[in-house]
């Protein structure tokens, strides 16, 4: 089962088993909430609630979506 480890700044950190995803808004001018799988570390620098270690791990999942040549606002797990 999926649990919540932390809610804020707008988005979720879930777990599922060793696997950390993080569910947001990355929509422009209408909501388009996207899930993704997030790394153990990522999942602790968004956790201390700092906004700018929530802005790069962001900046880092669009970075890394966009080079699947995916839209970062379309909505999926990659």
């Amino acid at each position: 089962m999926e649990a919540v480890v932390f809610e804020g700044f707008g988005l979720v950190v879930t777990k599922l088993r060793d696997r950390y995803f993080m569910q947001y808004n990355a929509g422009t001018h209408g909501v388009a909430m996207r899930k993704d799988a997030i790394t153990k570390e990522q999942a602790m620098r968004v956790m201390t609630g700092q906004t700018h270690e929530v802005t790069s791990v962001l900046i880092d999942i669009q970075r890394s979506v966009s080079s699947f040549n995916v839209q970062p606002g379309r909505a999926g797990v990659y």
